[in-house]
């Protein structure tokens, strides 16, 4: 049985934790990660509002 559900060419990391050593998988499917950065009433935004906010904030960095 494959508990960590790992497939060939899966990436992997360890990591210490109380003195042990964990062996945790890195790869993440899309379905897996999907909503993690979604808080409570944060509007939603399109990939273009994303675009134009981050050439904006490089701007403000720029001047």
């Amino acid at each position: 049985m494959n508990k960590l559900n790992l497939k060939t060419g899966d990436k992997i990391d360890f990591m210490m934790k109380d003195g042990e050593v964990l062996l945790v998988p890195v790869s993440k499917q899309v379905s897996d990660v999907f909503g993690i950065l979604s808080r409570d009433g944060q509007k939603a935004v399109t990939v273009e509002e994303m675009n134009e906010g981050i050439k904006e904030r490089v701007k403000n960095l720029n001047s």
